[in-house]
């Protein structure tokens, strides 16, 4: 049962990072006003991909281990990237490898927390 829901919240944390969310701007002005308030600075940016990414190979890192956390993150990563240029509105292909980097350095940080948190508190 708790593989279950284990594999339920995966499919779901991936799924949220790979919808597509800046598409969306288009059909509501509120959305899009709620949008740009959160995301029009590249800092707000940088800290969502890298907890997105975080938490996915933090979570990935005691089922998997290490490098397959981190590859799944680069993969999903990539993908991510892939959906938004198509749906996207001028996508810039050094702005696409800078959020790439940035989601692995994520999933860096992720698996070296949870490697902390297991040889702190275990």
């Amino acid at each position: 049962m708790v593989k279950r829901w284990w594999a339920v919240l995966l499919a779901l944390w991936i799924g949220g990072i790979l919808f597509p969310f800046e598409s969306l701007r288009q059909f509501s002005a509120s959305y899009r006003r709620a949008f740009d308030f959160v995301f029009d600075h590249e800092s707000a940016h940088i800290l969502m991909h890298g907890f997105l990414f975080a938490v996915l190979a933090g979570g990935l890192r005691r089922k998997l281990g290490v490098r397959p956390a981190i590859l799944v993150a680069l993969v999903v990563g990539c993908l991510q990237e892939m959906i938004q240029a198509l749906t996207g509105r001028g996508y810039d292909v050094r702005d696409g490898l800078f959020d790439v980097g940035v989601d692995v350095t994520g999933a860096g940080l992720g698996v070296t927390a949870v490697w902390l948190w297991s040889r702190l508190w275990s």
